[in-house]
């Protein structure tokens, strides 16, 4: 199998619902839900391999992860078959996958 390299970039996502978030070249996603809930759908241009960290970087507001969100063009794809979330006043993150067609939740910490 080829291996794909990519270079390891961050961003941050704000309050409201991210669908098709450009995952090229991207390894971490702070999560800023310090104006409100940050929703994540699904991304696009995500390779075979490519591992993302979602970091929730403050505890005001929840971050969600939406299950099998069917607006994206790489749903994710969470173990309990359900959205994943950090509520309000807690830390944490999740790790998701990419097998280059869809995500898929490793990890989830709170």
């Amino acid at each position: 199998a080829k291996f794909t390299r990519y270079a390891g970039g961050t961003t941050t996502l704000t309050s409201g619902t991210h669908n098709d978030v450009d995952a090229a070249a991207i390894n971490v996603i702070f999560a800023d839900s310090t104006s409100g809930e940050v929703r994540i759908g699904g991304f696009q241009n995500g390779v075979s391999g490519q591992v993302i960290h979602i970091v929730k970087i403050d505890t005001a507001n929840t971050v969600v992860i939406e299950h099998n969100e069917e607006s994206n063009t790489q749903r994710i794809h969470v173990g309990a078959a359900s959205d994943s979330s950090l509520g309000a006043n807690k830390y944490g993150g999740f790790t998701l996958v990419c097998n280059g067609s869809n995500w898929f939740e490793v990890d989830f910490t709170v």
